[in-house]
C-alpha cells in the first residue's frame, strides 16, 4: 500500500536645547496647517439636479453642486462637500489641497461624522456604481456624505435606511420618509437621473457602511494544500459564507503561492512545497485606494470645504502550508536480514533517502503528502526489487 505526505560644551548645549525648545512650540502650529499643493475645481450645476437640494430646505431651489478636480496631480478626482448650506463657487475656483486630517471643517468633525463620511466616500462613486448612472451614484454619495456631515446619521443600513439617523428623521422629512421616500422621490421624478437609480445607489452605499468591517469567514484558518494528481499541484479551496471574498485582493510573500476567486470560493494552489507556514493577506480594495485629503478654499467662511476619497484599510489572513503524512515501509526477508537496507522515495523532484533499522522498519516523518516511487538498493544475493508506489499518509508498506 502506498502513503501520502546601531558633547558639545555645557553653555553651548543649553543654548541649543532652549531654541530646540521654542523651535517645537511653534512647529505644530506650522504643520497643522501644512499645504499639499494648490489646484482648481470643475463645478457644475443641472437642471436634471434643479430640486435635490430639497434634501434639507424644502423651500430652496438652488440645485446641488457637482464638483471635480480640474488640475495639479489630483485632476479627475471626484470631490464631495462637508459643509452643507455654504456655496460650492464657480469653475475654476482655487482650492488648497490639505491632508485631511489638517482641514479646519473636518477638525470640527467628532469622530462619528468623521467615520461616516470616510466610509461614504469609500462605499460611493467612483469606487462603485451599483449598476446605475455614474452621475445617479455620485448624487447619492452626495447625500450619504451630507447625512453625516449634519450630524444626522450615526449608522447604515440599505435594507432600512432611515434606520441609524440619530433621531433626526424629522429634520430630514423632506428627503427621506420612511414609508417609500415619498417626497425625495417627487423632486428626482424630472430629469435624466430616476430617483429609482438614485436610491438604488443610496442603499448601496449604506450597505457598504454597514459591512465595511466584513470579511472572509475564513480568516485566522490554516490551510492544508493537498497533492491534486489531475492537475499535478498542491491545492485547497475554501468558502467565504460571509459572501465578500470579491471584494478582497489576495496575496502572500511566498512566490509559489497562487490563487483564483469563482464567486465566494478561493483555490489556493502551488506546484511546490510550502516548506514552513506562509501567511496570506487578504485586502478590501476599495478601502485603500483614496488620497486622505481636503480640499480648502481661500474663503471658508462663504465657500465649503471638500473630500476627495478617503481610505480606512480592511485586511485579514489566513495561514497556508503543504499536508504532512508519514512514509513506512517494513523489510521482509526469508534469511531475516533486514537491517541497514537503502530506501529512496521520489515525487515531483523531491527526493529522500534512508535505511531500516534493525527490524526491517524504514521511517521518513512529516514528508509532503502525496504518491512516491520506492527505489529499494540492489544487493547481489537478493532478487532486484521493481519499482513500488506509496502514499504517504498512515499506512505501512511490506517490501
Amino acid at each position: 500500500m502506498q502513503k501520502i505526505l546601531k558633547l558639545k560644551p555645557k553653555k553651548l548645549l543649553c543654548v541649543f536645547l532652549a531654541a530646540l525648545m521654542a523651535l517645537t512650540a511653534i512647529m505644530p502650529a506650522l504643520g497643522a496647517y501644512a499645504a499639499v499643493e494648490k489646484c482648481t475645481l470643475n463645478i457644475r450645476t443641472s437642471s436634471k439636479y434643479k430640486y435635490m437640494n430639497n434634501w434639507a430646505y424644502p423651500n430652496a431651489r438652488n440645485g446641488i453642486h457637482l464638483a471635480t478636480v480640474a488640475s495639479g496631480s489630483h485632476k479627475g478626482e471626484i470631490v464631495y462637500c462637508i459643509e452643507f448650506g455654504k456655496d460650492m463657487g464657480e469653475t475654476g475656483q482655487e482650492e488648497t489641497i490639505y491632508d485631511i486630517e489638517d482641514v479646519p471643517a473636518w477638525q470640527d468633525m467628532n469622530s462619528t461624522q468623521q467615520r461616516g463620511i470616510t466610509y461614504a466616500t469609500i462605499y460611493g462613486y467612483p469606487n462603485f456604481n451599483y449598476g446605475v448612472s455614474n452621475e445617479a451614484a455620485q448624487v447619492a454619495t452626495q447625500f450619504v456624505v451630507w447625512e453625516y456631515s449634519q450630524g444626522y446619521r450615526t449608522s447604515a443600513d440599505g435594507n432600512d435606511p432611515t434606520a441609524g439617523l440619530n433621531g433626526t428623521s424629522s429634520k430630514i422629512e423632506n428627503a427621506i420618509e420612511a414609508a417609500g421616500f415619498d417626497v425625495r422621490q417627487q423632486y428626482y421624478k424630472s430629469g435624466v437621473v430616476p430617483y429609482d437609480d438614485v436610491m438604488t445607489a443610496y442603499k448601496g452605499i449604506l450597505n457598504g457602511i454597514k459591512t465595511h468591517r466584513t470579511v472572509p469567514s475564513f480568516r485566522n484558518n490554516t490551510l492544508e494544500l493537498t497533492w491534486n494528481n489531475s492537475n499535478n499541484r498542491y491545492e485547497a479551496k475554501v468558502t467565504d459564507s460571509n459572501g465578500v471574498l470579491s471584494n478582497f485582493v489576495v496575496s502572500s510573500s511566498n512566490s509559489n503561492l497562487k490563487f483564483s476567486k469563482s464567486g465566494n470560493t478561493l483555490t489556493v494552489y502551488s506546484t511546490a512545497v510550502i516548506n514552513s507556514t506562509a501567511t496570506v493577506t487578504m485586502t478590501k480594495t476599495c478601502t485603500t485606494v483614496g488620497a486622505d485629503i481636503g480640499f480648502v478654499p481661500d474663503n471658508t467662511t462663504d465657500n465649503q470645504s471638500l473630500v476627495g476619497r478617503l481610505t480606512d484599510p480592511v485586511t485579514a489572513s489566513f495561514k497556508v502550508k503543504t499536508a504532512t503524512g508519514n512514509a513506512q515501509i517494513i523489510k521482509t526477508s526469508e534469511d531475516d536480514n533486514v537491517g541497514n537496507i537503502k530506501f529512496t522515495l521520489e515525487r515531483n523532484g523531491l527526493t529522500y533517502t534512508g535505511a531500516t533499522d534493525s527490524k526491517g522498519v524504514f521511517l521518513k516523518e512529516n514528508i509532503p503528502a502525496g504518491t512516491y516511487t520506492v527505489t529499494e538498493e540492489s544487493i547481489d544475493k537478493y532478487v532486484p526489487q521493481s519499482l513500488r508506489r506509496l502514499l504517504s499518509e498512515t499506512e505501512k508498506q511490506r517490501l
